[in-house]
């Protein structure tokens, strides 16, 4: 189950929106532990985000998930190329927080501002009701410079928007959806980028 959360209006910083987290269910997933933070960081191979598999026309990715696990063992192996290795106590709670960052790949000729994002049961549309409606509202939407802030540098053409969501809202059966509306040949449509979690991480999971 799915409920709708409430939020202040969004930040860039994950830190100002983590205090208004409400649980909504009651197996809500927590943030890492000092002791998951310390294996993460020990990491020394490349952690890879999951991809978000396409729920749309074509077979690409949507995009790509980063779990609190892939933010601090990310920044763990950029601190270490930098010199300047991280401890544990030095991870802030926002790289931590049960939270999962989802960055859509781009919409050709779209610009990201120009997009809505929402989350909806598999399959639901997303035209053309206004506003659109949304199981989860992102914690807060952004850009690029969000994954920088833990070291990840995707490729430019992979990530276009990027938006923030409770931990839990991975195990749901839900379709995570850019979008935006146009007129086409007289008829209002929604132009979207579709993608779904991998089947094996939906389940209530620590990282």
């Amino acid at each position: 189950m799915v409920v709708v959360l409430l939020f202040e209006p969004p930040a860039l910083r994950p830190a100002d929106r983590i205090p208004t987290l409400h649980v909504f269910t009651s197996r809500a997933p927590r943030g890492l532990t000092d002791a998951e933070v310390a294996d993460a960081l020990s990491t020394n191979r490349p952690v890879a985000p999951i991809l978000l598999e396409s729920a749309g026309a074509t077979g690409d990715p949507a995009g790509l998930i980063y779990t609190p696990h892939t933010r601090v063992a990310t920044a763990g192996r950029a601190a270490r190329a930098a010199g300047q290795p991280l401890s544990a106590e030095q991870v802030p709670e926002w790289m931590r927080a049960p939270v999962v960052y989802v960055a859509f790949r781009p919409l050709s000729g779209v610009p990201a501002k120009a997009l809505q994002v929402a989350v909806v049961p598999e399959g639901t549309p997303t035209c053309c009701r206004t506003p659109q409606p949304t199981l989860v509202r992102p914690l807060w939407v952004g850009d690029r410079d969000t994954l920088r802030a833990f070291g990840a540098e995707p490729p430019a053409d992979d990530v276009g928007l990027v938006a923030a969501f409770p931990l839990q809202a991975l195990s749901e059966t839900v379709d995570f959806v850019a979008f935006y509306r146009a007129e086409l040949d007289g008829a209002l449509r929604s132009i979207e980028r579709r993608g779904r979690v991998p089947a094996e991480l939906r389940r209530p999971r620590p990282d």
